[in-house]
């Protein structure tokens, strides 16, 4: 007898419908936005329906092909398809060895952990040489469901960081000097025009290995946090002046996420805002009125 897929279920369950209010996302709707982002990200159509979607919830399947499996983790919020109870063959029985409080936590994509990867990822990618660069997921612009998708785990707060970090914790001091390198690549930015991106990214990269190391959830990460959502915007801002819109769209969700994981959201709101203005300069005012 087949084991059913709670934690697929609950992951669903926690996203809120985008057509019934104060509802969660039904089946279909959570399709249409995986089959939405698997176009926009792949310019392939697929065909992912509430049928087999209630397959995988049920248990029936247990592991969906690659494409859909990037679609749910994208759509729901995970990182790890083990997020979503997708096992590898010969795991399963494992894998459905689920507990409530597992299927009841908040999306892994809003953890410290998940987040502080992409970051490094992202910035990484972004500092090689374009020979050597291999394509991040997608290779266009987000838009429509996919856009409003990789931004709904807004409306949940950040789970805490799973166990303890062992690094040295920030010092004022030391936030004081990236505050003040924050200050003057905005300004040097702002006045001459003539700073490098490349040298913004390299310091949000810096900033951000030195979050994973520090201990979580005390009042001097959550202002590294929000500095790292500073530069962040910083890079955003330059990607947009140099018609990169790609990569400005990449650092505005990541300004956006690293401002949310703060719990500052006047900032949050401040990097929503440019996502929007970038949308409306992209002659994209749907998507730019969603953001607000």
């Amino acid at each position: 007898m087949s084991k059913p897929n709670r934690l697929l279920r609950a992951a669903r369950e926690r996203l809120p419908s985008p057509t019934v209010p104060n509802d969660h996302a039904s089946r279909a709707e959570v399709a249409e936005q995986v089959n939405a982002w698997l176009w926009e990200t792949t310019g392939r159509r697929y065909q992912l329906d509430a049928h087999y979607l209630a397959k995988l919830e049920r248990g029936v399947v247990r592991r969906p092909g690659a494409p859909y499996r990037a679609g749910l983790r994208h759509v729901l919020g995970a990182v790890h398809d083990a997020d979503l109870g997708f096992t590898p063959p010969g795991r399963a029985e494992t894998g459905a060895r689920v507990t409530d409080a597992a299927a009841s936590r908040a999306p892994a994509s809003w953890e410290f952990g998940g987040l502080i990867e992409r970051v490094t990822a992202m910035t990484e990618h972004d500092l090689m040489p374009p020979n050597r660069r291999t394509f991040l997921t997608g290779t266009g612009m987000l838009a429509g469901a996919a856009l409003t998708a990789e931004l709904r785990p807004l409306l949940w707060p950040v789970a805490p960081a799973v166990g303890s970090r062992v690094g040295q914790p920030f010092t004022s001091p030391e936030l004081d000097a990236v505050a003040h390198l924050v200050h003057a690549l905005r300004s040097w930015h702002s006045s001459t025009g003539a700073l490098s991106r490349p040298a913004v990214v390299a310091q949000l990269g810096v900033h951000t290995r030195r979050l994973g190391e520090a201990p979580q959830n005390t009042p001097e990460t959550l202002r590294a946090f929000r500095l790292g959502a500073e530069l962040a915007e910083i890079a955003a801002s330059m990607a947009w002046d140099a018609a990169e819109h790609v990569q400005a769209q990449r650092y505005y969700v990541i300004a956006v996420q690293l401002a949310h994981a703060a719990g500052d959201n006047a900032l949050t709101a401040i990097a929503l805002a440019a996502l929007a203005r970038q949308c409306y300069d992209l002659e994209r005012p749907v998507d730019g009125l969603e953001m607000v």
